[in-house]
């Protein structure tokens, strides 16, 4: 990967959904992007006696995936370490339960295709050369 981006969202009352959908063709050329969710961190403000669930959608090799990935309770849990990677599709995060607010962070990782096949080829004219020493 070529570029690294702090990534941040806030799920609250009033704004209980974000998505993360990264625009391929904005910058003339194919880039590959991966999100990378580290933390999710209840607010200080949030209430003491309410459960909030933070939902992610995205794309399956077949289809959507809709699942929890943080139960957060003020008292109990007040952030959730995380280690999810999401590549190059639509990912929503919901704040199905709660009113928050629930942070979110990770990063957001930007690379060239054209980086990517540069070191395809480096790798493989080094293969030959080490064939070559065995014999």
């Amino acid at each position: 990967m070529a570029d690294e981006y702090f990534y941040g969202a806030t799920l609250k009352e009033g704004s209980k959904t974000v998505t993360w959908d990264p625009d391929n063709k904005a910058d003339g050329y194919p880039r590959t992007h991966k999100l990378i969710i580290k933390q999710c961190i209840l607010g200080h403000e949030a209430a003491s006696d309410e459960f909030n669930v933070v939902q992610v959608e995205t794309m399956t090799i077949r289809d959507t995936l809709r699942i929890p990935i943080a139960v957060l309770k003020v008292g109990e849990a007040r952030q959730c370490r995380l280690d999810l990677e999401f590549s190059d599709s639509p990912v929503t995060f919901t704040l199905v339960e709660g009113k928050g607010p629930v942070h979110i962070h990770g990063q957001h990782l930007l690379g060239s295709l054209v980086e990517e096949f540069e070191d395809m080829e480096e790798m493989e004219e080094e293969v030959p050369e080490e064939d070559e020493d065995d014999e």
